[in-house]
């Protein structure tokens, strides 16, 4: 049952609560966009394809914007009531503190399953459609993408260099090379141009002015090929897209761990132990069978010693066959340390795989659950300190949400280096914040001292 009290902590607390949450989320969506900001900028974008992309990046980002609200705002509300002397009343009326945390827990219990089900269902998607939209933004207009005195690469066969852009359509000082045959050099420089995108979005056309076109024609490698220098006034070069804008644009090819959700990065580690553990299987079976035994031929007896002798039994070994079996052995020998240092590079690309697929798997579940811990946190600590209000709170709330990154942070990289296991490194920041929410609700449920200043006398 539902009493006043209740009704008066949701109500201090879903205010702070929707203001700390939306501060969270405009924060960390620009944090994105001056990430990408060179591959939007300039790019001729409306306004609905902005909103496109905002509304993308504001639905990956709520499971992270959501523990630090609820960290800052149940600082805030625990700290107002703390501050009017509300706390006291509450716990002069019979009421503990722990009673008090009750409708807000129970609210987070809540917001930790909103977490999960973004984490798991709402943000791959919209990470999905974010990417896919960022690069048919870069592939639309790919004469947008180039950039003064950068080389440009991402159309096939071809480099393009940029000495200057006037606007999105004139060009200074051009070079383009293919790159169709690496022994031969075909360049084209152009003193100014123009560039535009067909309307079917197929091919690109430069119309080049006052340039030279060098070209080497011949076979490959005769050091006699043709070389052919040409002067034009006007220039026509054509590139095709078409096949680079219709496979990459596809979301299909946008493949990334966290793009899954937990059934399917389940089904995927599954799948890649099984298939890791059977390769190697097979491979210490063929190993064994064909590097354990060699089979010698005796030149001066013209017969072939079709019995299998394992090595090093040496002795029975004619001494005219004796060096030529100590090569066959060193060439085996060879051959046997490069397929083993194939096979580890194979299986060591495997762990990563399979450590990165983990990764996101513990992530979603850890995001999940750092809404209850730093729910715990913020709550005692503003019990304690009493002090409402953006100030105070909000500093502490930015220090313990640092420090909690780092260490998921840390973690994190420790994964991708291979030097910890995946649930140790996501749950790092729980494991290490879990003693000290439990330490701060204890003090705080038995009026204990956390932090002690001391007066100074005069």
């Amino acid at each position: 049952m539902i009493k006043k009290i209740d009704l008066l902590i949701i109500k201090s607390f879903l205010s702070p609560f929707i203001a700390t949450f939306c501060v969270c989320l405009f924060v960390l969506t620009m944090q994105v966009f001056w990430l990408y900001i060179d591959d939007l900028v300039g790019k001729g974008l409306e306004l609905i394809d902005i909103l496109h992309l905002v509304y993308y990046v504001v639905l990956v980002w709520v499971p992270v914007a959501l523990p630090l609200a609820l960290l800052l705002s149940s600082l805030i509300t625990y700290g107002n009531l703390g501050e009017t002397m509300e706390l006291v009343a509450i716990k002069a009326s019979g009421v503990s503190l722990l009673r008090a945390f009750l409708p807000i827990q129970l609210f987070t219990f809540l917001l930790t399953g909103v977490s999960f089900l973004f984490s798991n269902n709402i943000a791959p998607y919209a990470w999905l459609k974010f990417n896919t939209f960022r690069y048919d933004v870069i592939v639309a207009k790919p004469a947008l993408d180039i950039k003064e005195g950068i080389f440009y690469d991402k159309i096939d066969g071809y480099v393009l260099k940029l000495g200057k852009k006037e606007n999105d359509s004139i060009m200074k000082n051009i070079s383009i090379f293919e790159q169709s045959n690496p022994l031969q050099d075909n360049m084209i420089q152009a003193d100014s141009g123009l560039m535009r995108v067909s309307k079917n979005k197929q091919f690109i056309e430069f119309v080049l002015y006052n340039g030279w076109r060098f070209q080497e024609r011949g076979l490959v490698g005769d050091i006699n090929a043709e070389f052919i220098k040409m002067r034009f006034k006007e220039y026509r070069k054509y590139f095709n897209v078409s096949n680079f804008q219709s496979d990459k644009s596809k979301e299909k090819n946008f493949y990334d761990p966290k793009l899954l959700s937990t059934r399917q990065l389940i089904k995927i580690v599954d799948s890649m132990d099984h298939d890791t553990i059977t390769t190697l299987r097979v491979y210490e079976t063929s190993t064994y069978f064909n590097n354990f035994y060699f089979k010698v031929y005796d030149t001066t007896e013209q017969s072939l010693y079709r019995k299998k002798v394992p090595y090093p039994h040496y002795k029975i070994i004619p001494d005219t066959m004796l060096n030529t079996c100590i090569q066959a052995t060193i060439v085996k020998l060879k051959s046997f340390s490069e397929s083993i240092n194939s096979h580890i590079a194979a299986q060591k690309n495997k762990a990563d795989f399979i450590r990165f697929h983990e990764l996101e798997l513990n992530k979603k579940f850890s995001l999940a659950f750092t809404c209850i811990l730093l729910f715990l946190i913020g709550a005692s600590l503003g019990a304690i300190i009493k002090k409402g209000g953006f100030g105070l709170p909000f500093v502490f709330a930015i220090i313990c949400f640092i420090c909690f990154n780092m260490l998921n942070t840390t973690g994190e990289k420790l994964v991708k280096s291979g030097a910890w296991q995946p649930f140790w490194g996501m749950w790092f920041g729980n494991l290490v914040f879990t003693p000290i929410a439990i330490v701060l609700v204890y003090k705080t449920m038995n009026e204990l001292f956390v932090f002690r200043w001391r007066k100074k006398k005069f």
